[in-house]
């Protein structure tokens, strides 16, 4: 997983505050509670084996835009219904991260599956207790609207189909 460029720096100077001061505070880590957990719906049918759907993470400026080329710094793989987590992302010091997350095949039909076209908004606000350690406090947002879990639905629906219908007909012992 590719390690966006303001959370590298974060991490190489607690390295580097580490070794000049064994005794410094633990790093604050963006961790998704239970009530924080990103859920996958599938409607239309029950999940089968095989099915799995991708999540991306990305870290973005404060317009929540992505530039163009952009990599997720993290991605999570889900073949089962129900909540699912990315990992633990560290901060060293003070400040504000914004990230969206966002389903692959977004508003896309594959196999008659329509992925969710959902993308939320991450904010996360890291600060200082004031007593050597940090905390990171997260909101969700999604179409401005404040939310307690990402929820990704899709649905299943198959393909309609058609046929043509022909006969004949055969008279057995007279003319028609």
């Amino acid at each position: 997983h590719a390690i966006a460029d303001g959370l590298k720096d974060d991490v190489e100077l607690y390295c580097y505050m580490s070794k000049i001061n064994p005794g410094m505070s633990k790093i604050a880590e963006f961790k998704q509670g239970d009530e924080g957990e990103v859920e996958k719906v599938l409607n239309g049918r029950e999940w089968k084996d095989g099915d799995a759907f991708t999540f991306e993470l990305y870290a973005t400026g404060e317009d929540y835009k992505l530039a163009a080329g952009a990599t997720p710094i993290q991605t999570v793989t889900v073949n089962d219904k129900g909540v699912h987590k990315f990992n633990a992302i560290p901060y060293a010091k003070v400040g504000t991260h914004y990230y969206i997350v966002k389903e692959t095949h977004a508003g896309e039909t594959i196999n008659g599956i329509t992925y969710s076209t959902n993308e939320y908004q991450i904010k996360v606000e890291v600060i200082d207790n004031f007593d050597g350690t940090l905390t990171a406090n997260y909101t969700y947002e999604n179409n401005g609207k404040t939310v307690s879990r990402p929820s990704f639905e899709n649905t299943y629906k198959a393909d309609s189909v058609s046929t043509s219908l022909s006969g004949s007909k055969v008279l057995n012992g007279r003319d028609m």
